[in-house]
């Protein structure tokens, strides 16, 4: 994955800001503060510290902040990244993570996720109307 964003990186093909106003700034602002705040969420449900999900260093809070910072790319993103990206945030956190393993912190994911794709799908929608 990581190489899809250094590829695209090199080619100067995305560019990243965050939307200039409305509900997709603070709600991705918002959904950022809370990838960051994983090891909190993991310490308010009882996991000790060598358990807790850094952003970074296990696959889904990176998942959940690559999918914020490809929002931010908007148009111009890889989408094969995006795709991959989020066939991990949607349905593993609700069908797997959080029954299975109790890592309720990875509703942060699937949240990350579901604004992810809504924005993905009005991008394309709004460029099928032109």
């Amino acid at each position: 994955m990581s190489v899809l964003f250094a590829v695209d990186l090199f080619r100067q093909k995305m560019q990243f800001s965050l939307p200039a106003a409305g509900w997709r700034k603070y709600t991705a602002l918002a959904l950022m503060l809370l990838v960051f705040c994983y090891p909190l969420f993991g310490i308010a449900f009882g996991h000790h510290f060598a358990s807790l999900i850094i952003p970074g260093t296990f696959p889904c809070p990176t998942t959940a902040l690559g999918l914020l910072v490809l929002t931010t790319a908007l148009p111009r993103v890889d989408k094969t990244a995006y795709i991959l990206l989020l066939f991990w945030a949607i349905p593993f956190p609700p069908l797997i993570q959080i029954p299975k393993y109790g890592v309720y912190e990875d509703a942060i994911m699937f949240a990350s996720g579901v604004y992810s794709l809504i924005v993905l799908l009005r991008d394309w929608k709004g460029r099928d109307l032109h």
